[in-house]
């Protein structure tokens, strides 16, 4: 980081992280358990292939982890999402 006059230091960006943070998420889906075991595997999917070196886009993770939790808790999986 390079100082400007006066102790400051240049920013060169901001980040945020607006999921559940600056956006409502619960209108998302219509039952809590739903909206929770997708964020649960949309997180847990993020770590776990960040680890083993499998990066895939935010929305692939996203889409996986929605049919997921669609699935174990017996909801319908909406049809962009059941091609797998």
């Amino acid at each position: 980081m390079k100082s400007r006059p006066g102790g400051r230091v240049a920013t060169k960006a901001v980040v945020f992280d607006a999921y559940g943070t600056l956006f409502d998420t619960s209108s998302i889906a219509a039952d809590p358990a739903l909206l929770s075991l997708w964020r649960q595997k949309q997180l847990e999917y993020t770590w776990r292939r960040s680890l083993m070196d499998r990066w895939e886009d935010f929305w692939k993770l996203t889409e996986d982890a929605h049919r997921f939790a669609a699935r174990k808790l017996e909801t319908d999986v909406p049809a962009a999402l059941d091609r797998a």
